[in-house]
């Protein structure tokens, strides 16, 4: 993942209610389910550690990497430190916010596990 810190407002694919700024990539609410989104950053088939913090939590649904991106998505539904190991479906990681929810995310990371014979 590149600029999973969010210092600068580059590196990331955002939908209208999403920004970056105040090194937090940051979503306000919308009408649809809306994505922030970087490619090539998997490799579908693999496995990954996953990790992100998530803030100023509003909403009752869910948030988090999506299912588009992860088996079975890696969702969160209040602030707090997260961490997911799963199978990645794609090369592009996405990051889900509901309509309704509004949500700071940080420390974004993916790290691809290897395997032991």
């Amino acid at each position: 993942v590149v600029n999973g810190d969010f210092a600068t407002d580059s590196d990331w694919i955002k939908d209208s209610s999403y920004s970056i700024a105040g090194g937090s990539l940051n979503k306000g609410t919308s009408t649809a389910n809306e994505f922030a989104s970087q490619q090539s950053v998997l490799a579908a088939g693999n496995a990954y550690a996953t990790a992100y913090d998530i803030s100023n939590y509003i909403g009752s649904d869910t948030c988090g990497f999506s299912s588009s991106s992860f088996a079975g998505g890696m969702y969160a539904t209040s602030d707090g430190s997260y961490t997911f190991t799963g199978e990645a479906v794609t090369d592009n990681l996405r990051i889900l916010g509901r309509p309704s929810n509004e949500f700071s995310i940080d420390n974004v990371s993916a790290k691809r596990l290897l395997e032991t014979a």
